[in-house]
């Protein structure tokens, strides 16, 4: 039987200086695997690795360690081996209780490198003090450390000095003094423009458009060619333009008259990467803190321009059905809804701003999507509900032992189980000297290698097995709600949100629909289609 033993590698910003080659992925991985090849109890299992890169151990709310928490609970796991338990977290009740409890329990062998800990040798002795002892101090470590680092924020904030890791659009950072900002002329050109426009009367629209026209780089775009090493939310950077969101932010950010604004966010606990935004009372804002790009004028004109603007376009979004679920096909923008003197209709802005996206220039009326989304979704609806009495026949049909099926899986677990023999055979050699270490090991992930394929194989057929009934319930359960919906007229919000994830217009002759529902009806036609049952559909 196969022996599984994982080892995980953690690096974040709370280790302190991030570069240091103590704490590095790759010196983990080294320290690591020098003491697994320093002896022969471990040549015989299978090694998994595990990495997290840039996450706090604060939580366990990291893929790495997810992943290696699913293997053990699945028992695939035999024995986990980290760094010193700081790698494997920094919370104290949590590393614990997975240390003391959990792996204990399951049989799974833990073992801390520098901590001089092994899971083998510390039952029952004083060892088991230390541990939760270690755990206690990187826990308060972090907590510490955490504590000191929010408070010097907060101070920093108090008194207007600039604390964040990123300077807003038309900003950057002194190089003498990181906490000084100076003005970003190229950035805070655009940032008068902008400003000058909409003083000017022109629309957001409009402002976005000449951008366009003219050239002119996004803020996340103008950030990356500077430079800056955040990753900013870009769709794709060949793809990315100014659109009224991108305007509206600058236009309504006080920072560009020189004010310190600092205390938005009320940032979570400890291993929390939840923010929540403060009201607007709480915010701390300092006059004069920097330079200024625009005056207090500009910005109050602006700010009236906006308040006034909003209260005439004031729309009943909420209450449409196809609220935020029109988008289009061409260019991955949410379509724009209009419905002043005229008909309400969805159309692409994005040709407003920029004509070489290839988007529709049609106005697809909102009567007629409304109407297309129903006829279609009443089509899947009966669909469902006539195949009904199919559904339950294929069920029976696979509650039926499978004899094809099982005959297969039974020849797979006869061949895993030739090849685990082999492999301990071959362990057996290397162990009373008849062959070499280098051989021993070559033959070994071979074998490995062979027994990987069959396993995957087999666990291949019994998932189909699984996956059959498991769809066909979901399906049924799809059904049963399809016939609250069977006698609908008018499509509603309700519906829409029930059963549609996105309908996406690529021009008014190509509509396409997307359904929550679309993986489970997929693989019911191949179940019919597998069972030979596909001429009985009426």
């Amino acid at each position: 039987m196969n022996k599984y033993l994982a080892y995980y590698l953690r690096l974040s910003l709370d280790d302190g200086n991030i570069n240091s080659e103590s704490n590095s992925i790759a010196s983990q991985r080294q320290l690591i695997k020098d003491y697994i090849y320093s002896s022969d109890e471990f040549i015989e299992m299978q090694l998994l690795e595990f990495v997290d890169d840039g996450c706090s151990g604060t939580n366990f709310n990291r893929p790495g360690i997810q992943k290696l928490l699913e293997a053990v609970k699945n028992g695939k796991i035999d024995c986990i081996i980290v760094k010193d338990f700081s790698r494997f977290g920094r919370q104290y009740l949590e590393v614990s209780k997975y240390i003391e409890h959990i792996f204990p329990y399951l049989g799974v062998r833990f073992i801390a490198i520098n901590d001089n800990y092994d899971s083998n040798n510390h039952k029952g002795t004083t060892a088991e003090i230390d541990v939760p002892l270690r755990n206690m101090i990187n826990a308060m470590y972090s907590l510490d450390i955490s504590k000191k680092m929010k408070s010097a924020k907060q101070t920093k904030i108090k008194q207007g000095i600039f604390a964040n890791s990123y300077p807003a659009y038309g900003y950057k950072k002194d190089n003498t003094d990181r906490t000084k900002l100076l003005i970003d002329e190229p950035a805070a050109a655009v940032v008068r423009q902008i400003f000058q426009l909409a003083l000017e009367g022109n629309k957001v629209l409009q402002i976005a458009t000449k951008l366009n026209n003219d050239g002119i780089p996004t803020p996340a775009i103008y950030k990356k060619q500077a430079g800056y090493k955040r990753k900013w939310s870009i769709i794709n950077e060949d793809n990315s333009f100014w659109i009224n969101s991108m305007i509206y932010i600058i236009l309504h950010d006080e920072r560009y008259t020189g004010t310190f604004v600092g205390g938005v966010w009320d940032h979570g606990e400890l291993g929390s990467k939840t923010m929540k935004k403060k009201p607007k009372s709480e915010w701390v804002k300092k006059p004069n803190s920097h330079p200024a790009i625009i005056t207090q004028e500009q910005f109050d004109t602006i700010a009236g321009m906006i308040t006034r603007q909003r209260k005439n376009n004031i729309s009943e979004n909420s209450s449409r059905p196809l609220n935020k679920k029109v988008w289009c096909g061409n260019c991955n923008h949410m379509m724009r809804y209009k419905n002043q003197n005229c008909p309400p209709f969805y159309y692409c802005q994005t040709v407003d701003y920029s004509d070489k996206h290839g988007c529709t220039h049609d106005k697809i009326r909102e009567k007629e999507l409304s109407e297309t989304v129903l006829n279609t979704l009443l089509m899947q609806i009966k669909l469902f509900i006539e195949n009904e009495k199919l559904l339950r026949m294929i069920k029976k049909t696979i509650d039926k032992p499978n004899i094809s099926t099982n005959n297969s899986i039974s020849q797979l677990d006869n061949e895993i189980k030739i090849l685990q023999s082999n492999k301990r055979k071959l362990y057996e050699r290397y162990t009373n000297k008849e062959i070499s270490k280098i051989l021993y090991l070559q033959e070994r992930d071979t074998l490995e290698k062979e027994l990987k394929n069959k396993t995957a194989e087999r666990e291949a057929l019994v998932s189909q097995q699984n996956n059959h009934e498991n769809v066909l319930d979901s399906t049924q359960k799809i059904s049963q709600t399809f016939l609250k919906y069977q006698s609908e007229t008018e499509l509603t919000k309700e519906m829409v949100d029930e059963f549609i994830e996105a309908v996406n217009i690529y021009d008014s002759e190509r509509i396409e629909i997307k359904f929550k529902f679309k993986d489970e009806l997929e693989t019911i036609m191949k179940i019919i289609h597998s069972n030979k049952l596909k001429n009985n559909i009426i």
